[in-house]
């Protein structure tokens, strides 16, 4: 499973650098339609980075809860700060930095709103007036918010339900598109927002967590994932449904058209995880891909700065890509990976989780 772990990082990477494109090119072009404009969105990329988070957490403390009983929530929330926080704030302290001596225009409630992981729901806590610079700056926030309110719940949810939580999951994939649905029609003004926010956006991380539970009995369907199944699910999610957004819009994005997107990452996950995808598994596993899944969260924190035509430093997009891969490289090694070391104190010990992971792919 380590391997396998390691191949859906570099999976990560792939996704981030999505949305770096998705930056330079899609917001470079005007609203008629533009190959780049359609599969260029981000959108796709940031459902695979919550499906994602779902899966490898839920599989990670579902080995803990086999194999020691319990759950050290401690521990895990401690974890998840060293390795979300540094980065992070790192980026909101330099914005604001900037800010201050003139280069950018930041109002200091937003450097609030996204330093307190709430920026999901920027479009409720913040004046309509103030669209500025700042926005721009902290807009990926918001997906950030959406993954660090889903840390704070699960755990603990995993361990009060422990066998109710299948349930629950999948209440919260069925019920949440209609709820999306009755947000766009009871307040217009939310439409463009309703999928950032936690009680209406979750349902791709539970997606991904409600995947994770049931991966053994998934087992005898991914026995059947050959190659071609594999690619034309990777086909499917990565060029049909930017079409179907673009061309349905709210009645795709708004209502189950999400749950499907979500359900196909889930297979490309789970396709990943369990020895599917060809060339584009051995492709994950090479040495720069390998690098790339190392700083894939440090890419999406920091490209912001090069990558929108409000960003801070706007520069062309081939140039943006270098920085912000030169930014991505400089915080994983300078910012992120003395707090990694103090992270791994706190990590749960190999030696117990490895029967559990593995009982878990039979």
């Amino acid at each position: 499973m380590k391997n396998r772990l390691k191949e859906l990082d570099c999976l990560r990477f792939v996704a981030a650098f999505l949305v770096v494109l998705s930056h330079v090119l899609g917001n470079y072009t005007d609203k008629d339609f533009h190959l780049e404009s359609v599969f260029f969105d981000g959108g796709i990329a940031v459902l695979i980075f919550f499906v994602l988070s779902g899966y490898i957490i839920t599989r990670l403390l579902c080995a803990e809860l086999g194999a020691t009983g319990t759950l050290d929530l401690k521990a895990f929330y401690i974890r998840r700060a060293l390795r979300i926080w540094p980065a992070s704030y790192s980026y909101i302290a330099l914005s604001v930095l900037l800010g201050v001596v003139g280069f950018a225009s930041i109002h200091p409630t937003q450097a609030l709103i996204a330093a307190m992981h709430v920026w999901n729901y920027y479009a409720l806590l913040m004046p309509s007036d103030v669209i500025d610079q700042g926005r721009a700056v902290f807009a990926h926030f918001w997906s950030l918010a959406l993954e660090e309110q889903f840390y704070w719940i699960w755990p603990a949810a995993l361990l009060l339900l422990r066998n109710r939580v299948g349930v629950v999951l999948a209440a919260i994939v069925l019920l949440l598109p209609l709820e999306r649905v009755a947000i766009y029609f009871a307040f217009p003004s939310q439409r463009g927002t309703m999928g950032e926010m936690f009680h209406a956006g979750a349902d791709p991380i539970a997606l991904g967590a409600l995947l994770s539970l049931n991966e053994a009995r998934l087992r005898p369907w991914l026995d059947r994932l050959n190659t071609p199944l594999f690619f034309a699910n990777l086909a499917f999610l990565l060029l049909a449904c930017p079409l179907l957004q673009f061309f349905l819009k709210g009645l795709w994005g708004a209502t189950y058209g999400r749950t499907i997107e979500a359900l196909s990452a889930g297979i490309l996950i789970l396709g990943l995880a369990n020895g599917a995808g060809g060339w584009f598994a051995a492709l994950l596993r090479t040495p720069p891909l390998q690098f790339g899944g190392r700083i894939s969260y440090s890419l999406y924190i920091w490209q912001q700065l090069f990558t929108l035509p409000l960003s801070i430093f706007v520069m062309p997009p081939l140039q943006a890509v270098v920085f912000s891969c030169l930014a991505a490289t400089a915080s994983y090694f300078i910012i992120e990976k003395p707090f990694l070391h103090l992270k791994d104190r706190f990590s749960v010990n190999p030696k117990l989780t490895r029967g559990a992971v593995a009982a878990t792919q039979q």
